[in-house]
C-alpha cells in the first residue's frame, strides 16, 4: 500500500510539474478581449460537454471537445479539443467561455496559435 501512495505522489508531483510548464508556455500565446456579451458565459460544472463544438471569438469553428479535465470539486479545469486539422490540443478554463443555451463553446485564443500549441503534442 504504500509502495502505491508513493508511486501515486509521485505520478501527481509530475503532473502537476507538466501542467506548470505547459501554462507557462500558454501565457505567451495571443489572446483577443473577451466581448461583453460572453462575462456571464462560464463552463459550468454539470455541463455536459464532450461533443459540443469549439468557435474562436470571431464564431468561426476550429474543433469539437473529446474529453474534459475536473478537479476534485467537479470544477472544470480544461478542455481536450480535436482540432478541424485532426491534432488535438488542451484548452484551460480560463480560455473558455459556454453559451449554455446554444451550446457553443467560444475561446479568446488566436486559431494560428491553437494549431501551433497542437503542434507541440507531436
Amino acid at each position: 500500500n504504500q509502495a502505491a501512495q508513493q508511486d501515486f505522489a509521485e505520478r501527481n508531483r509530475a503532473y502537476y510539474d507538466l501542467r506548470a510548464r505547459y501554462a507557462a508556455e500558454r501565457a505567451a500565446y495571443r489572446r483577443g478581449v473577451w466581448p461583453t456579451r460572453y462575462s456571464t458565459w462560464r463552463l459550468q460544472s454539470d455541463a455536459r460537454l464532450i461533443g459540443d463544438r469549439v468557435e474562436i471569438i470571431s464564431g468561426a469553428r476550429v474543433g469539437t471537445v473529446d474529453y474534459v479535465v475536473r478537479g476534485a470539486s467537479g470544477r472544470v479545469e480544461a478542455l481536450a479539443v480535436t482540432l478541424d486539422n485532426g491534432k488535438q490540443v488542451w484548452i484551460d478554463e480560463n480560455d473558455i467561455r459556454f453559451n449554455r443555451t446554444n451550446g457553443v463553446i467560444v475561446t479568446n485564443l488566436d486559431r494560428g496559435d491553437l494549431y501551433r500549441m497542437s503542434d507541440l503534442r507531436g
